[in-house]
């Protein structure tokens, strides 16, 4: 039997926090079915929580961090990339507090630096202090690339971001009725509706729910 699902009762989508990206490629407004992402772009930050590959030796679950828009768009995301995930892991170096929202910002995405600079700025993140890097060995067989990737922490209350349904991976809207329903035994996965939930609880990913729900709640 799956685990209950809940609503938290005083949250809203209207509490997903918006900021707006300015982006060297994109043009200036108003938006048309030709150019539907011009400058400045509405955005909102969502995370998505993910179970560590070590889960049957030491369960454990990390947050993965995205650029979702807030509101409906006819648009293809494919053909955007600034949809994308602003995190990297490395399995070794996986914050230790997944609770205070902490990642290592992927610099190099197409908007990468730009994006972190405006999301320092408005507040949205902030570095750790003391500012800790990654710096990676050897590419295909060349030097060293010294690239860093900063460790950063998200100012934002959990309410404040997006969250994605466990099941049919779609992002939570500000235009949403309601906010996803969350998993009332472990608060680390979320639902669309009841079928999603029981889809996700047998046929999740990585792995069921159903085992998941069950390794961090005995960790």
């Amino acid at each position: 039997m799956s685990a209950a699902i809940e609503t938290p009762p005083i949250s809203k989508p209207l509490d997903i926090s918006i900021f707006q990206l300015t982006l060297d490629d994109l043009p200036a407004g108003p938006p048309s079915r030709q150019q539907p992402l011009v400058n400045p772009i509405s955005m909102c930050l969502g995370v998505a929580l993910v179970i560590s590959q070590e889960a049957v030796e030491s369960p454990s679950t990390y947050g993965r961090y995205f650029l979702v828009h807030p509101e409906e768009i006819e648009l293809d995301e494919t053909l955007h990339p600034v949809f994308e995930d602003i995190s990297i892991v490395f399995p070794d170096e996986i914050p230790d507090d997944s609770s205070q929202h902490a990642f290592w910002f992927n610099t190099g995405l197409k908007h990468g630096s730009q994006v972190l600079s405006q999301l320092l700025d408005q507040d949205i993140v902030e570095f750790v202090h003391p500012i800790r890097t990654h710096v990676t060995g050897p590419q295909g067989g060349g030097e060293d690339e010294m690239i860093e990737y900063p460790l950063v922490r998200v100012k934002l209350t959990d309410k404040q971001m997006a969250k994605q349904c466990g099941s049919c991976e779609i992002w939570e809207q500000r235009t949403d009725k309601e906010r996803l329903s969350i998993c009332s035994r472990c608060r680390n996965a979320w639902w669309c509706d009841e079928e999603c939930q029981l889809s996700g609880w047998k046929r999740g990913r990585p792995v069921p729910h159903k085992k998941l729900c069950r390794l961090v709640n005995t960790s």
